[in-house]
């Protein structure tokens, strides 16, 4: 399957307070003004990626690339069995059954892959 990987896109998929979470459990971007960001303003959080040294820039793309490519239907089964693996509570599991298609693939899989 070919990798459609756009850091623009991606961030474009996941919700703000999701995104802005991710961000302040790394301590990174604590700067930026989140609650000043439309749902498709992607571009001040890029700026702000892009401005961090290279070694947690690249550990960022490491972790989007990785949410993206389980944002398939193998990767959300993967995500499922290895809860099922781990013993997450069938309640997890249930809600990310039920998740309706309208909800982008990488929100589906982000919502149980923070770090």
């Amino acid at each position: 399957m070919p990798d459609h990987y756009s850091p623009k896109l991606f961030l474009q998929q996941i919700p703000k307070a999701l995104l802005r979470e991710y961000f302040t459990r790394r301590g990174e971007l604590g700067d930026l003004d989140w609650d000043g960001l439309d749902d498709a303003d992607v571009d001040p959080i890029l700026n702000a990626w892009h401005v961090l040294p290279l070694p947690q820039q690249a550990d960022i793309e490491r972790w989007f690339r990785a949410i993206s490519a389980l944002a398939t239907k193998e990767g959300l089964r993967t995500v499922i069995e290895e809860c099922q693996f781990h013993e997450v509570a069938s309640r997890s599991l249930l809600s990310v059954a039920r998740l309706k298609s309208s909800i982008s693939r990488e929100e589906r899989i982000s919502s149980v892959s923070l770090p």
